[in-house]
């Protein structure tokens, strides 16, 4: 899915999908402990290690893992996304 895809334009099947990848994203990051990427410590000060399967994220200009398509970063309201045009259509 596009990241500038509007809300109100995404089709019912493509939310349903949409909710079911992110809660198996979110599983997967609790499962590793979270993303430490600056100063992101645990509650115990351990590191989270999720940051590893990271496909997109900091990775502007670099070639998709999957397709090889240049990564893209998009600017919205002072947070970065980071996506890929070949895959996220």
């Amino acid at each position: 899915i596009k990241p500038s895809l509007k809300a109100d334009k995404l089709s019912e099947d493509r939310a349903q999908i949409l909710v079911e990848a992110i809660k198996k994203v979110l599983l997967q990051a609790i499962e590793a402990g979270g993303s430490t990427i600056s100063d992101f410590e645990s509650a115990d000060s351990s590191a989270g290690y999720f940051q590893q399967q990271h496909q997109v994220y900091d990775r502007a200009g670099l070639a998709c893992y999957r397709c090889a398509a240049k990564i893209k970063v998009t600017v919205t309201a002072g947070r970065s996304t980071f996506w890929c045009p070949g895959c996220q259509r």
